[in-house]
């Protein structure tokens, strides 16, 4: 059964937290490790909560901004926008937003 992204809840990612999840764009397979859930306390036009997703990647292959297929064990491949927000020592930071 596939679910709309809007209806995607947070808690549909706690038990992934420091999981490695996969993530396949622009040729590449990926990968990432979900290091946070973050739930805005800001209204959205989502009917639920909108959330942020923070994950950590290797340094390279790095991402570009865009559409990638995150791997959900219950959901299957979710087509998402993920955008890098920065790197340090450990490899690049990115963040995928519901709201």
């Amino acid at each position: 059964m596939t679910i709309a992204l809007n209806e995607l809840p947070a808690e549909d990612f706690d038990a992934l937290v420091q999981q490695p999840v996969t993530a396949h764009a622009g040729g590449h397979s990926l990968s990432l490790t979900l290091e946070s859930v973050w739930r805005s306390p800001y209204p959205t036009g989502r009917a639920i909560p909108g959330f942020s997703l923070f994950l950590r990647g290797p340094r390279e292959p790095r991402l570009a901004q865009g559409i990638v297929a995150l791997e959900h064990p219950v959901h299957g491949a979710l087509e998402l926008f993920m955008t890098p927000i920065g790197s340090d020592a450990r490899g690049v930071r990115y963040e995928i937003v519901f709201n």
